[in-house]
């Protein structure tokens, strides 16, 4: 059964990169809270944002191109709110479950008002 599994023809290797770190848009960043870490939680967060892509390829979901990702981080470092801006991905299986797992992400928190952030991941799929 194990030699079955692994010389399985139809796994597809996958792979999910965040774009540039200087692709992270991040306005006015207030008190306590730089790009650096952002871009550190972000980083930290890859293998579950992995997991959404390995889950919407076993449901047959074509995955290559950018997705784009806006939240908005609280003082407290909880995430307020996910969207998925690239409109391909948006109700799709990766988007859900990238949405669903971002919200669970936890920020340093830092003082001022809510920040909004976006940021890209380049998907690519393959035989």
């Amino acid at each position: 059964m194990m030699a079955d599994l692994f010389s399985d023809n139809r796994k597809t290797e996958s792979k999910i990169s965040l774009q540039k770190p200087e692709e992270i848009q991040a306005p006015n960043l207030p008190d306590g809270l730089t790009k650096e870490a952002i871009l550190q939680v972000i980083a930290n967060n890859s293998l579950s944002i992995k997991l959404c892509m390995d889950q919407a390829l076993r449901k047959g979901d074509q995955l290559k191109g950018r997705m784009d990702v806006e939240i908005s981080i609280a003082p407290t470092g909880s995430v307020n709110a996910v969207s998925i801006i690239t409109s391909r991905f948006r109700n799709s299986t990766i988007g859900r479950c990238a949405r669903k797992r971002i919200k669970l992400w936890r920020f340093p928190p830092f003082n001022g008002k809510e920040v909004p952030v976006q940021f890209p991941y380049v998907l690519s799929s393959g035989f």
